[in-house]
């Protein structure tokens, strides 16, 4: 089971958390945060590659439960740029809420850091 379970605009930014879980795997969930056109450059351009280990030394997403899993596109919204994370390493640890004040306290960093 794959399934997209919270969708919400958050500090001007979309976060979505999805929930995975497979046959020998799971469940656990997967973050993703929005990113903005605006956002500095050399984020649009790896997040744009799909370049998720990038992001592995920038703050805010180093706060991101393990690292940063996933830049790039949604399949669920092919508009906009993602940062993305998941629990799998961490599944017992981090529940739904958990994940989404993650994105949330994310959203809300990036858009004091942005001001």
């Amino acid at each position: 089971m794959d399934k997209f379970i919270y969708s919400k605009l958050w500090f001007r930014r979309r976060i979505i958390l999805r929930k995975i879980s497979y046959k020998d795997t799971g469940p656990y969930f997967a973050g993703y945060i929005e990113i903005k056109l605006n956002d500095p450059k050399d984020w649009v351009r790896h997040a744009t590659a799909s370049d998720s280990g990038y992001f592995y030394d920038v703050w805010p997403f180093t706060d991101l439960p393990g690292w940063p899993t996933f830049a790039g596109y949604l399949p669920i919204d092919e508009r906009h740029l993602y940062i993305g994370f998941d629990t799998q390493e961490f599944a017992d640890s981090y529940s739904k809420e958990d994940c989404i004040e993650i994105l949330k306290d994310t959203a809300k960093k990036l858009a004091y850091d942005n001001e």
